[in-house]
């Protein structure tokens, strides 16, 4: 096996054994800060481990925090949920700007290059 698919599987295994590790610990009807926030966070982790896309994970953690805000909550439902979500979305945000960027300057040398030696009619 080649080391770097070998360093991509061990990632990949360490992931899966972190998002299955937080399963088996969490709570989420406990109160305190590991249950509501630190082991969410590392199950986010072990899903980038695996998944190996910032985008997929800003967009799923974005899309959970959304879901679980609640403006009449408790302090996670109510101002760190929808701040974890605000920054995930500007995550994701800033990776579609950047990829339209790069896009469009790939391509701005050849539509240039159309546009000079386009015979005229």
């Amino acid at each position: 096996m080649k080391r770097m698919g070998r360093n991509i599987l061990i990632q990949r295994s360490a992931g899966l054994l972190l998002l299955l590790t937080v399963f088996v610990l969490l709570d989420p009807l406990q109160g305190n800060i590991l249950h509501r926030l630190l082991l969410p966070i590392a199950a986010v982790l072990g899903g980038a481990l695996i998944l190996r896309s910032t985008m997929a994970i800003a967009l799923a953690t974005g899309t959970l925090a959304a879901l679980a805000t609640n403006m009449n909550g408790d302090l996670y439902q109510s101002q760190v949920y929808p701040l974890l979500a605000l920054v995930a979305f500007l995550v994701a945000a800033i990776f579609l700007i950047r990829r339209f960027q790069t896009r469009i300057k790939a391509t701005h040398a050849e539509r240039w290059f159309e546009r000079r030696h386009k015979p005229l009619e």
